[in-house]
């Protein structure tokens, strides 16, 4: 059992949380357990607390795909957005790291740093399409939205209604940059991503093209 510990009785609890998560010992129940976590702070209107990475951490390696689609499912679409990118370029930078000259790596498989032997998670193209397209609706969304208070600008005249519209105007313009940014990078690793699941995994290319 952890200590007790300092902080607020809430802080205590996500350490307990954590705690109990860290214990399960097959990754089958770790991925489901953690997905519920992550499903209830998502769900949650009164919680300001962001995912962890201890929760995400674990499911990124696990089963990434079930991370991605219950971000999009609950309309956190940078979050989906940024996952995606994480999966792809830890993916793309153990396959490209150097084998080590005594270790036998069977195929779709990987040796981590630490000398574990893992199997790659191969993620559907499909969810990977499906959410570069909830990305490109949202940034249209945004540049609207922009195009809207900028209109609103020029027609009134009021310095307060103006303060508040700039304000607003760069919160969106900086949401939108974000957006712009990160959809232009999962688009320039996606093809890098495909072919070398196609080269080290077959089945994998299967999965990915058919889904």
């Amino acid at each position: 059992m952890p200590s007790a510990g300092g902080g607020t009785p809430g802080e205590r609890c996500w350490r307990m949380l954590q705690y109990y998560l860290d214990k399960e010992e097959t990754q089958a129940a770790e991925c489901q357990y953690r997905l519920m976590v992550a499903e209830c702070v998502l769900k949650s209107e009164l919680c300001d607390y962001a995912l962890a990475p201890w929760i995400t951490t674990p499911l990124l390696q696990s089963c990434p795909q079930d991370l991605i689609r219950l971000c999009l499912r609950h309309g956190c679409v940078t979050e989906a957005g940024d996952f995606l990118l994480q999966h792809m370029a830890t993916v793309l930078k153990r396959i490209s790291a150097p084998p080590s000259a005594t270790t036998v790596v069977a195929a779709g498989c990987n040796v981590t740093g630490g000398g574990v032997l893992t199997r790659e998670v191969w993620l559907p193209y499909g969810l990977i399409d499906q959410t570069i397209g909830i990305l490109d609706d949202s940034v249209e969304r945004f540049k609207a939205a922009v195009a809207r208070i900028r209109l609103a600008q020029e027609e009134t005249e009021e310095e307060t209604t103006e303060e508040n519209r700039s304000s607003l105007l760069k919160s969106y313009e900086e949401r939108l940059e974000g957006l712009v940014r990160l959809s232009a990078e999962i688009r320039a690793a996606v093809d890098r991503y495909v072919t070398v699941a196609a080269r080290e995994n077959p089945s994998a290319a299967t999965m990915i093209a058919v889904a």
